[in-house]
Order: C-alpha cells, then structure tokens, then sequence
C-alpha cells in the first residue's frame, strides 16, 4: 500500500506547463592542487551571479584547509563557450570578528540579498560536544558578520528527549536561492526530516522548500525528491539522492538540482528539474508529514545529466551564468571537489533555450 500511495504522489507532482531545455556547450575544470593566493582553491558548494563579470562561489572548508572564505570568479564568453577565472578569496568572519574554529562551520549554499550582503547557508554537525546547529548567516562581502537567520524549529537536529524528529547529518540545508528581484530567499533541506519520511534509498520522499521574506521563514513547500536511481537494477543498490542547490527560474518556478552517488560503481548521477511553487500547498503549519496526506508541488525532469558528453562529479551548486552574445542565457553547474586529489573542480556550462 505505501508504494502504491508514493506512485500517486508522484504522479500527482508532474507538470504539463512548458519545460524549457538546456543545451550543454562546453565545460571547464581544476584540479584540487589548484592554489589561489596561497590558499586552495576547492570545496565549492554553491554559486550566486553577482554581475555580468562576477560571481561569487562559497568553500565548504571547515578551515581545515585555511581561513573560512568564498571566492570571487570572473566567468566570460570565449570560442562560443564560457570561461572561468578564479580572482580571489574573501575570509568570513564569526560574529565576534575573529576568525572560525577548525571544525566550527560547514558553509553549503550562497545568495545575494537585496541590500547587497550575501546569505550563506551551515549545514551543522552534532555529532561532537560542541554542536552545531543548521544556520542561515548574513556576512557583508568583506567578510564581516551581519546576522544570523531563523531557522525554523522542526528543522533543528534532534536532541535528548526529542529524537524523532529534526534534519539528519549531513542532510541539512545544503542549498540557497534568491528571487529576481531579491525579495524573497528559498532554501531547501537535502533529505527528508526525520518527521517526515525515510532516507532517499528505497522511495521517493518529500523534503521542504523554505520561503524567507525580511529573514523570516515566511511558507513551506512540499518538494517529492527522487529515491537512488538504480538503471542497473543492483540488488543492494549502495548510495544516497538528495537537494543539493536551487535556482529561481521565473513567474513562481525554481530549478532543483537532485544529486546521486552511486557506490556499487563510483557513480554521479545528476538530474535537474523544474518546479512551480503553490501558495495553496503551503505545509509551515504541518508538522509531520508521516501522517499527512501532502499532495507535493509540481514537478517535471529539465536534464539528466548523464545525456552530456562528459564524466561527472560532485556536483553541488547551480547559478546563472552570463549572457551570451546571440543575448542567449545561461545557467552554470560546479562541482565540489572534497579537497581530494581524486576530484576536480569542475564547472558545466549550459546555454537556456526557451
């Protein structure tokens, strides 16, 4: 029965409306030696378009490998394809001023905000002493601590007493996107909560997208993320799926990037899709959704990223990219290298075609 009711629901989530499609031109990588004015270039985990000429790209460094930072990217057009040059890195600093603690933050997703600051998303860790809770924080662009955000009770880890219920390890809030005209944030957890469903192994499961308004969580969207795929029908198919970053795209809809890795075969598997959010489905108020019936938001494949003709990675953040000369978009996918010298950084560069 349960797999019959995760069939309507998926079911129900797909979408009629007009899918527009991504047509791959071209690719560009680094390899994890690559050193940027003395520290490594790497760990990057989510992208936000700041200009025509610049981008910002946020380090998941827990300063195991220097100072907290994000890095400042030029990326232009060059042999009908784009190009990208790292310029330089930008320390962030803790809300004392002083420079983070080896271990003390696990930055995921980045977005400019309205009033021209950046928003970076924490995953957390409570696995030690000293716990860390999932966190939105407000930094200027030297660095400088702003504010952190609210981050809504039900995504918090579980703690004694209440442990059925909060974000997993390492599944939190991975991603960051901001609307067009900056006024509304959107961020999303990577797996479901405890609360509200199983790990994304065996069945699809719903994960929330957060809606912030004035730093604010403000609604909460129903998103049906996708089980492992498993083409090769293992068995014991060995990995995880899960939301790794967003893109608002336009008129209420976002792009969602939805990661794999497949252990039995050392294997990314990379879909994107396009999403319209529903004021009507908003579940803010929903505490659980084991015992809800969610009709999840709409739903439709936008690219799978294994029709490209390139080897993958870890790919973890989405942003625009620039404008071509034929006036064309552009959207930019990268990769996040783990500091290890079996990965590369490695950025995908697609041209939008309406």
């Amino acid at each position: 029965m349960k797999s019959i009711i995760v069939l309507i629901s998926l079911i129900s989530s797909l979408s009629s409306y007009s899918v527009p499609k991504l047509q791959f031109i071209g690719e560009q990588s680094f390899d994890s030696s690559k050193i940027l004015n003395g520290l490594k270039f790497g760990g990057i985990s989510g992208i936000v378009k700041a200009d025509e000429s610049t981008w910002y790209a946020i380090s998941d460094d827990r300063a195991d490998h220097g100072v907290a930072r994000y890095f400042s990217l030029e990326i232009k057009e060059k042999d009908r394809s784009l190009f990208v040059t790292p310029k330089k890195w930008i320390e962030l600093k803790a809300q004392d001023g002083k420079s983070y603690e080896k271990g003390s933050i696990d930055f995921e997703g980045i977005t400019l905000l309205g009033n021209g600051n950046l928003l970076i998303s924490s995953e957390g860790d409570h696995r030690f002493e000293k716990k860390i809770d999932p966190a939105l924080s407000e930094y200027k662009l030297n660095g400088e601590f702003v504010k952190t955000w609210t981050v809504p009770v039900k995504f918090l880890p579980p703690k004694r007493g209440l442990r059925n219920r909060g974000v997993r390890f390492n599944l939190s809030l991975e991603s960051l996107a901001a609307s067009d005209d900056q006024s509304r944030v959107f961020t999303i957890n990577e797996e479901p909560l405890v609360q509200d469903g199983e790990l994304l192994d065996k069945e699809d499961g719903i994960v929330r997208i957060v809606e912030y308004n004035r730093s604010k969580p403000v609604a909460e969207y129903p998103y049906l993320a996708s089980q492992l795929p498993n083409p090769w029908k293992f068995p014991e198919a060995k990995g995880n799926n899960g939301v790794v970053d967003l893109l608002y795209y336009e008129k209420n809809q976002v792009i969602v990037v939805e990661r794999a890795f497949l252990k039995n075969n050392y294997k990314n598997v990379i879909r994107l899709y396009l999403s319209e959010l529903d004021a009507k489905k908003n579940i803010k108020m929903v505490e659980s959704l084991k015992k809800s019936k969610v009709v999840p938001l709409k739903k439709s494949l936008l690219l799978d990223l294994e029709t490209i003709p390139t080897k993958l990675d870890n790919i973890e953040g989405i942003a625009w990219g620039p404008k071509l000369k034929d006036g064309s978009r552009t959207i930019i996918l990268v990769s996040d290298n783990n500091f290890s010298s079996k990965q590369r950084t490695l950025f995908l560069f697609f041209k939008l075609v309406p």
